[in-house]
């Protein structure tokens, strides 16, 4: 249903895909590229959870802001697609593990802000 809402919410915004528990939908910004993900309200919980959890210092370092969420959707800055250099993608790594998140590979980092950053996650 959610997929129905969002054009009339938001004109010009393109669906960008489904992954294993959220559909992606590029939401068009003059200032910055964002995303809206739709999925069931416990993947939504779980990644607005984890997000608060990484401590505020380096929470938008090294994982791409979210705004903010409801029950079923969560809108995130989501930045373009680069090759990840593999010391950039270890570097990632090494401080998700660090943060307690798993699942740090290319398809969930993109470039955003004019660094590397983690766009999805999932919790040790």
């Amino acid at each position: 249903m959610v997929g129905q809402i969002i054009p009339l919410l938001f004109p010009g915004s393109k669906r960008l895909g489904r992954g294993a528990f959220k559909t992606a939908y590029r939401v068009s910004s003059t200032a910055r590229s964002l995303v809206l993900k739709a999925a069931r309200s416990r993947h939504i919980r779980r990644d607005l959870h984890l997000y608060k959890t990484i401590p505020g210092g380096v929470r938008n370092r090294y994982f791409a802001k979210i705004y903010w969420g409801t029950k079923y959707c969560l809108l995130q800055k989501y930045g373009s697609e680069k090759k990840v250099p593999p010391e950039t993608r270890k570097k990632l790594s090494a401080k998700g593990r660090q943060l307690g998140l798993s699942d740090i590979r290319d398809d969930n980092i993109r470039w955003v802000d004019g660094r590397f950053k983690i766009v999805d996650a999932n919790p040790r």
